[in-house]
């Protein structure tokens, strides 16, 4: 969003977020993955959306509120890649970190395709296609572990 704003456009256009690779399978991580996601959105929604809102006491939310509308996590997850099992990422070697690296590089490319010559649209404009977060089995723990409800923007 800084690229924007150094270019003059108030508001972004399309969706935002975060493109995830989970690397943990098992009965348990299935069960846990829905729960963790809602928790991951709702945390960085409120914390990204509500805090500026409240902080510069604004009246009007809709801009805001549109902004937590468009928020989406892109999935990576393969349970037969051997790329995408690592249930402790504080066990993977550092071939291993750029396996993960290859497997979101590919995505991006599928996902972007030609979509670079279309007049206006930079991957790199979009958090999604610059960066991954890692969910192993002790992020996957934590993010269940929030509470359901996220403490107040002004704390």
């Amino acid at each position: 969003m800084g690229r924007c704003r150094e270019m003059g456009i108030a508001y972004a256009r399309g969706p935002w977020g975060y493109t995830v690779l989970r690397t943990t399978y098992s009965d348990e991580s299935d069960a846990l993955w829905p729960i963790a996601l809602e928790k991951l959105r709702r945390w960085v929604v409120q914390y990204f959306i509500y805090y500026n809102y409240l902080a510069t006491n604004k009246n009007d939310s809709s801009v805001n509120d549109e902004l937590g509308r468009r928020y989406i996590v892109e999935v990576l997850e393969d349970t037969d890649s051997e790329k995408l099992k690592f249930p402790d990422l504080a066990r993977a070697s550092q071939d291993d970190i750029k396996s993960l690296t290859h497997v979101f590089e590919a995505w991006v490319r599928n996902a972007v395709g030609n979509a670079v010559d279309n007049v206006g649209f930079d991957p790199l404009d979009n958090l999604r296609f610059c960066d991954f977060l890692v969910i192993d089995e002790g992020s996957l723990r934590s993010l269940t572990a929030l509470p359901d409800e996220t403490p107040p923007p002004c704390l």
